[in-house]
């Protein structure tokens, strides 16, 4: 192929050449950089791993963080449980979340290990009991990560669970 980007690929003769403007795009902003031994492999399944890599870059999302998609800021809690899904990266993607009132009482405190392990975005999905979240004042879920070197939390989302 003579589209810049693709002759770092040792198999891009098995492109359909349909896809060729679209994947030569994707590589040129650095979405899509293909695999260690230089093979782009387009006849290959794609990993959940490998689509959260590809849709964080397409994001500009960069560095250890959580990436909560709901319950969202605003969210009007009923009183059932709460379904609480997301990525995170971090060493082995331990995402740490709990409840907590808004005088900072811990409600309840657990961790949860994503879908995928090692250094890299995981998927992560929970839900929370109601009788897990009753207190007398008004509470939020927060997730969270924590600095192996110093035991700090670092990348904390604050969901309010208004009702």
């Amino acid at each position: 192929s003579s589209l810049p980007g693709f002759e770092k690929f040792k198999d891009v003769s098995s492109i359909q050449k349909k896809y060729l403007a679209s994947i030569t795009e994707c590589v040129e902003r650095g979405f899509i950089e293909g695999y260690p031994d230089g093979a782009f492999r387009p006849d290959g399944t794609l990993t959940r791993a490998e689509a959260c890599a590809i849709l964080t870059r397409m994001q500009g999302i960069q560095g250890e963080r959580v990436l909560l998609l709901g319950p969202k800021p605003g969210f009007k809690w009923d009183g059932s449980s709460v379904f609480v899904m997301g990525f995170a990266t971090a060493f082995e993607a331990n995402v740490n979340w709990r409840a907590r009132t808004g005088s900072g009482a811990d409600v309840i405190k657990q961790n949860y290990t994503t879908s995928t392990y090692g250094i890299g975005w995981g998927a992560f999905g929970l839900c929370i009991d109601h009788r897990l979240l009753q207190a007398d004042e008004p509470i939020a879920i927060e997730i969270y990560l924590i600095d192996m070197k110093d035991g700090g939390e670092y990348s904390l989302v604050r969901v309010p669970l208004a009702k």
